[in-house]
């Protein structure tokens, strides 16, 4: 097990979800229930399955350090093994290639903002994807981090800042200025209709003077 902190607001519940957990009802001594059994000659029902869910919450104080299994922490933040594409251990496929590990993370993030202003298939990216900030460390079998224990900051170490473009700061100022006043659709007002019958007769006298005072003008 691992323990992640999250170690500042995030704005929102941080919420981990890694596959789900099933429980097969299975007896191997003498049966005392036939419903702890399953028939495996029969065609088996679904089996109600529970995501595997971790929620960070800085809010909720007690919600701001979590254990998680390994895999978990590692999906979401990252193989800090990862090293070099020219690394020995890399070619022989043993620990991750870095920029390879440093994009599938940004990915499951959400991925970097990328601009508009060049082409639909632009590579440009003009902003980092939203991840926590997060400390990862190692714990004992009471849940407690050892003395000298590896400290493990994702931020840090994958630097994701690094792969944005030169000029990103000024593609962002356009960005956030094109969505500012982006022009909204407008739908437009349909005529009002009038219920001649429900009309007085001074109403409708008026009406009738409207209508020829246009037709006149019409004409002229």
């Amino acid at each position: 097990m691992l323990r992640i902190s999250l170690m500042e607001d995030f704005g929102s519940p941080v919420r981990l979800m890694f596959g789900y957990e099933v429980i097969v009802p299975m007896h191997f001594g003498a049966i005392v229930d036939p419903s702890q059994m399953v028939d495996f000659s029969k065609k088996t029902e679904p089996l109600p399955a529970q995501p595997r869910l971790w929620v960070f919450d800085w809010a909720d104080e007690t919600l701001r350090n979590l254990l998680v299994p390994d895999e978990v922490a590692t999906h979401y933040f990252g193989d800090m093994r990862s090293l070099g594409g020219d690394h020995p251990l890399v070619r022989d496929k043993r620990v991750p290639n870095f920029n390879d590990e440093r994009n599938r993370v940004a990915m499951v993030w959400g991925d970097y903002l990328f601009s508009a202003l060049h082409g639909p298939y632009t590579t440009v990216r003009i902003a980092v994807p939203k991840i926590p900030k997060v400390v990862i460390q190692p714990v004992n079998q009471a849940g407690a981090v050892p003395a000298g224990a590896w400290r493990f900051d994702p931020h840090a170490f994958w630097k994701w800042e690094e792969q944005l473009d030169p000029n990103s700061e000024m593609e962002m100022e356009e960005y956030r200025a094109r969505r500012k006043f982006r022009p909204t659709a407008t739908v437009p007002t349909p005529p009002a209709s009038i219920d001649i019958s429900n009309l007085s007769g001074e109403q409708l006298d008026e009406l009738a003077r409207l209508l020829v005072e246009r037709n006149k003008k019409k004409a002229g």
